[in-house]
């Protein structure tokens, strides 16, 4: 039976929903279905930003979504990305594994056609009223109004992501969950819709096995938000995870990521938060280079009640 489960704070609603029905189940298997209804329920909250009905578009106005999924018995893993028209985008990886797909990864149009033939919803136009107001007045104040009907036919490299500009396009967050049974295997799930007004195509740490999510039977699991660029160039969750896989404690595990690679980036480089599930089933979450407070939800089989509790501030 499903032992522990984390979260960040964005799935807390999700986490809440799935853990007042939750049965006993046994496998890997069932703790994928629990994730995915966590997921799935804070993927059609249009009140939660930068994932699913709330998520944040692209700079031409679209949305793109991306997830991915791993089974630590077995180190299987699915992805998707930069896919449009899928507001469960969750439910494409899960899809993936259940049918044996052959490959890891989807993207773009492929992964859309595999939405559409395996008979998932699609929905060309789920943006809210208050992301689409907020693209209008980024899109407005780089190109002028007279572009907003026709922003496919703007220079974006030029006049929105030279160097100065591309600065104040930062990646905001991601839902992810991880959880453990009572025979230690593990289970991790990812999900958002990338950093609001990305370069069209561009993906960030959220379905980079390795790098915004790792899982492995005996060890942990380990997810990552915010800053997905900087994830996938210290290959932060297999990191971690390696080094608990070793014998250093989740927290341990972390402090020496941040020695060994984060502190190698150069200084500013962004913010990132660090969720680890630990052998046991206990959590360990720890933000790096962000000033204001972070918190994460937790439940476990012996208090059943899904919990918000502060982060480290490591950085």
């Amino acid at each position: 039976m499903v032992k522990a489960v984390l979260g960040n704070a964005l799935g807390i609603t999700g986490l809440r929903d799935a853990t007042a029905q939750l049965p006993a189940e046994p496998s890997s298997g069932g703790m994928l279905d629990l994730l995915g209804r966590a997921m799935r329920k804070v993927e059609n909250d249009p009140t939660v930003p930068w994932v699913g009905r709330g998520g944040a578009p692209n700079a031409l106005g679209e949305m793109e979504f991306d997830s991915g999924v791993m089974i630590g018995r077995d180190m299987r893993v699915a992805a998707v990305g930069s896919v449009r028209n899928v507001v469960e985008i969750s439910s494409l990886p899960v899809d993936m594994l259940a049918r044996n797909f052959p490959h890891v990864m989807l993207v773009g149009d492929g992964a859309e056609r595999f939405a559409r033939e395996a008979g998932h919803r699609t929905e060309p136009d789920a943006l809210t009223p208050t992301m689409r107001e907020q693209w209008r007045a980024w899109f407005t104040g780089r190109f002028g109004s007279h572009a907003v009907d026709r922003p496919h036919g703007v220079d974006l490299v030029t006049g929105a992501f030279s160097p100065q500009r591309a600065a104040q396009v930062q990646p905001k967050d991601t839902v992810v969950f991880a959880a453990c049974d009572d025979e230690g295997r593990f289970a991790a799930m990812t999900s958002t819709s990338g950093a609001q007004h990305k370069f069209p195509g561009r993906l960030g740490d959220s379905p980079i096995c390795g790098a915004g999510f790792f899982a492995l039977d005996g060890v942990g699991a380990v997810l990552c938000t915010h800053k997905g660029e900087l994830a996938i160039r210290t290959a932060a969750a297999a990191t971690i995870c390696t080094y608990m896989e070793i014998g250093e404690s989740p927290e341990d595990a972390c402090r020496r990521y941040v020695r060994d690679r984060f502190s190698k980036l150069p200084p500013n480089s962004g913010e990132l938060v660090l969720h680890v599930l630990g052998r046991d089933g206990d959590p360990f979450v720890c933000s790096l280079g962000i000033p204001k407070p972070v918190t994460y939800c937790y439940w476990n089989v012996t208090t059943k009640v899904v919990e918000e509790r502060p982060a480290v501030q490591l950085l």
